[in-house]
């Protein structure tokens, strides 16, 4: 192997690493976005069960 080769190989395994970690961090926005929906949908949810609670109890 020449001399020349190598940076081009290293550069290489630094572009596969950098598009490792932006796949990382699209998976982990990915589950960021679905923990907000979880958390709203469950707030809907307690919202209309006290709603119906409170309806009921007047």
């Amino acid at each position: 192997m020449r001399a020349r080769e190598v940076p081009h190989v290293m550069a290489g395994r630094s572009l596969q690493g950098r598009r490792s970690k932006r796949h990382h961090q699209n998976d982990l926005a990915s589950l960021r976005g679905l923990a907000v929906l979880l958390v709203l949908s469950a707030a809907v949810r307690l919202a209309r069960t006290a709603s119906l609670h409170f309806d009921s109890a007047s």
